[in-house]
C-alpha cells in the first residue's frame, strides 16, 4: 500500500514538473527510473531516499527551465524554507529574504515550481512528519510541532490530504 501511494506522489510530482516548464521527456525517464527502482526497494527508509532523489531530479530539472535570476531567487526561497519550515513561517517573511514584493513572490513561486507557498509549504513539512514518524517514538503532537504544525488537528488533516493516511496508520 506505501508503494502504491509513493507511485501516486510520483506521479502528482511529474505533473507537477512539467506544469513548472520541466521537460516532458526528461520527467518521463526519471518517473520510468524512480517505477524500475521501486521494485526492487524492501524498506522504509529506502523508499523515502528514493522519493527523495526523484523530488530533488524533477525540481532540478525544473529550475533548469527558469530563466536566470529568477532561477536564483526561487532557488534561494526553496532554501530557506528547508532551513525554517518548523517554525510559523509566512509567505510575507520568505518573499523578504529574496527581496521581493509578497504578490509577486508568490506568483513567481508558483510559476516556477508549480505550487503555491502554501502547498509547497505543507508537502516540506509532510515530508518532515514522514521521516518523524517512520524513524521515531515522538507523539503525533511532538511531530506536528516539530514539523512546522502548531494544531494536531490540522496537521492531522493536511497529512491525510497528501499521504491519504492518518498519522498513526502512517506509522503503522
Amino acid at each position: 500500500m506505501i508503494k502504491a501511494r509513493a507511485i501516486e506522489l510520483c506521479s502528482l510530482l511529474s505533473r507537477a514538473a512539467i506544469e513548472g516548464g520541466a521537460t516532458n521527456n526528461i520527467i518521463l525517464k526519471m518517473n520510468n527510473h524512480f517505477l524500475k527502482k521501486l521494485q526492487e526497494i524492501t524498506n522504509l527508509d529506502e523508499l523515502c531516499y528514493s522519493l527523495q532523489e526523484t523530488l530533488e531530479a524533477f525540481t532540478e530539472n525544473m529550475f533548469e527551465a527558469i530563466p536566470g535570476k529568477n532561477h536564483d531567487l526561487i532557488k534561494k526561497a526553496i532554501l530557506y524554507i528547508s532551513g525554517n519550515f518548523s517554525g510559523e513561517l509566512t509567505l510575507e517573511e520568505v518573499a523578504a529574504h529574496v527581496h521581493l514584493n509578497p504578490a509577486y513572490f508568490s506568483s513567481l513561486f508558483k510559476q516556477s515550481t508549480g505550487s503555491s507557498f502554501k502547498e509547497y509549504l505543507n508537502m516540506v513539512r509532510i515530508e518532515e512528519s514522514k521521516r518523524l514518524l517512520a524513524n521515531t517514538d515522538y507523539t503525533i503532537i511532538d511531530i506536528a510541532v516539530a514539523s512546522g504544525f502548531g494544531d494536531q488537528s490540522y496537521f492531522c488533516r493536511v497529512f491525510k490530504k497528501y499521504t491519504g493516511l492518518t498519522p498513526r496508520q502512517y506509522r503503522q
